[in-house]
């Protein structure tokens, strides 16, 4: 067993991944299968951080380079009111309609370090392509008046 192996598998002992609950099981299993994967490869320290960065992006649907606007890369969507709508097939987050391509994560509003939410106002509106889609994290109180101007400032800066 590689050393790797055993890490892990000490690891996730400790919190509790220690073969008594049925979900923790299987979700063991799985990121164990992974860890021998790669252990199994041979990376050394700079490709095992290189190959391990572009796997978390890639098991998280995160693109690897900036969104064209290219015609491919759009699904229809539109619903039946006929209001055109198009959804990019790279980031699922980001649309186009008649108003322009818009980022629905844009802004995340944090009301504490337990709550935070996205709304109609986290979307905004993308300058031009090519695009990398950006979340901003901006503070707000409990009545979802921004504490966090610099964040919001950016965030405005950064898309239309």
């Amino acid at each position: 067993m590689s050393n790797l192996l055993k890490h892990a598998e000490r690891e996730l002992k400790l919190i509790g991944y220690d073969g008594t609950d049925e979900y923790n099981n299987m979700a063991k299993d799985a990121i164990l299968e992974l860890i021998n994967t790669f252990a199994k490869q041979g990376h050394s320290g700079f490709s095992a951080n290189y190959v391990s960065n572009i796997f978390h992006k890639l098991s998280k649907f995160e693109t690897l380079s900036p969104l064209t606007g290219n015609d491919d890369e759009w699904n229809d969507v539109s619903d039946m009111s006929g209001e055109m709508m198009f959804q990019n097939n790279r980031d699922s987050r980001v649309f186009k309609n008649k108003n322009g391509v818009f980022f629905i994560n844009a802004i995340v509003w944090n009301e504490s370090d337990e709550s935070a939410f996205t709304d109609k106002d986290s979307k905004m509106y993308i300058k031009s392509f090519p695009f990398t889609p950006k979340t901003f994290y901006v503070k707000v109180d409990k009545d979802r008046n921004i504490l966090d101007t610099a964040e919001y400032e950016k965030a405005k800066e950064y898309y239309a």
